[in-house]
Formats: C-alpha cells, structure tokens, sequence
C-alpha cells in the first residue's frame, strides 16, 4: 500500500499531519469474498474454446494462491489503517467491519456514490426501442472477467428465447472474454 510507503517520512517531515487514510473499498473483504464464491459456486472452468470442463489441480492451486493473497492483503491493509490519524469507509458496512477490527480508531463513512446530474435534454429511448444487456467493465479487475464469464454462461441460455444480446465491453479484456466474441456468442 502506498500509504505505507511513506507513513514513516510523513511523520518525521509532517509531525502536525493528520493522516487520513481513504479505504476506497476493503480490497481484503473482497478478496475473501471471491475465495468464498469460487469455493461454493464454481461448478466448472471455461477454455479459450468456450467449453465447460471439470475443475481440477489448476482450480485449487488458484484457491490456495487466493487465500494466501487473502492473508497478505488483510494484513497490510489493516496494517496502513491503524498507522492513519483516520480512516474514510466508503459505506455504512464498511465503516462497521471496519470499527470491528479497528476498535480505537477514528472511522467516518464517506460514501462515494451519489445521485447523477443529467443534461435536461437526455432523454432515453423506450423499453420497446431497445434491446439486450451491455455488460461495462475493466478486465484488469479479475471480477469483472468472472462476471462476464458468469453473464455468458448462465445468463445468456436463459435470455435466448427473447433473443436479447449480449455485448461485453470494456478495458483490456483478456484472452477468454474475447475468445466468447469470436466464438460468436455475443
């Protein structure tokens, strides 16, 4: 974390400073959470054919190589929020895990989604005027490929009676989400 990286020199060269970390997200909750998921949910891995197979030694090594990024993320992350003046939750539930955890620190929840200001003149089509999903997503963020992997999958077979498509765009997508374009199932 780079607050960690320069929490010494800020006290030695800003002794008055008050730190205040922003949390922006618990990366190490989510982690956890995508450990638990793939655990309980995932029932098969995808090819670059778009063929589902078994889960095998592959699946298991990426558990076990989650857990320890779990560990890791957990400690240093908390690590940076106790060495903070005051921490910035991004949300009430957040700012409760977090009180959990950091029973003696400052936490104030800062929430970072608000309400969108359109231009007056936007107006949307009608429902009937449109047709299919668009999934948006940065592809650098492992749960978005998941995600998009999921949408193909198990959502798509249930839309195909409405033949709604599916479009999946975004940055950097990786080898597999591209390999579902040209296999032509969006």
């Amino acid at each position: 974390y780079l607050f960690d990286q320069y929490i010494l020199d800020l006290h030695v060269h800003q002794p008055w400073a008050h730190l205040i970390v922003d949390s922006v997200d618990l990366h190490f909750l989510r982690t956890e959470r995508q450990l638990r998921y793939m655990k309980s949910e995932l029932k098969f891995r995808i090819d670059s054919k778009q063929r589902k197979l078994p889960l095998g030694a592959s699946f298991r090594a990426r558990t076990r190589h989650l857990k320890g990024q779990a560990e890791y993320v957990r400690e240093y992350e908390i690590r940076a929020y106790e060495r903070a003046d005051t921490v910035i939750a991004v949300g009430a539930r957040d700012q409760s895990v977090l009180q959990e955890i950091l029973s003696n620190q400052r936490i104030l929840n800062v929430p970072n989604l608000h309400k969108p200001v359109l231009p007056e003149q936007f107006v949307p089509p009608p429902r009937e005027a449109r047709s299919g999903t668009i999934f948006v997503g940065n592809f650098d963020h492992e749960p978005n490929v998941s995600s998009a992997i999921f949408l193909r999958h198990q959502v798509l077979p249930l839309l195909a009676e409405a033949h709604a498509p599916l479009r999946i765009l975004g940055h950097n997508p990786t080898r597999l989400v591209r390999t579902m374009d040209q296999a032509g199932d969006l």
